[in-house]
């Protein structure tokens, strides 16, 4: 019965169906904690202006242009969100607002906006 057991779920549609519950349930654990991206969601629409700023204040040309920019939209952003929030971010949260520019910036470049001038 264990060998019975043990074939039938070594078989590609039992290992199917089982990653596809645990996908199913991880979904469902997601769903129910709440956003972690506090300053990605307050903070989104003065990001994308940032990001696009940025892309034009800083040339092509500029050596290690990428790393530049995103510091230089890092730092805006930062003092930004001091500047609104009225205290100084924790180290957590500043790794916290470099991932979410990152996420605005693929958007922003999804969408064409860095091919328009800000």
């Amino acid at each position: 019965m264990q060998e019975l057991v043990l074939e039938l779920l070594n078989t590609q549609a039992a290992q199917t169906i089982i990653i596809a519950g645990l996908i199913y349930l991880f979904g469902k654990l997601t769903i129910k904690v709440p956003s972690i991206k506090v300053f990605y969601d307050k903070y989104k629409g003065e990001m994308a202006r940032i990001v696009k700023l940025v892309e034009v204040e800083i040339p092509d040309n500029t050596n290690n242009k990428s790393l530049h920019r995103l510091d230089l939209a890092l730092q805006y952003v930062i003092q930004l969100i001091e500047t609104k929030e009225n205290r100084k971010l924790s180290d957590a949260e500043v790794l916290e607002v470099r991932s979410a520019i990152s996420e605005v910036h693929l958007e922003v470049q999804a969408s064409g906006g860095l091919n328009k001038k800000a």
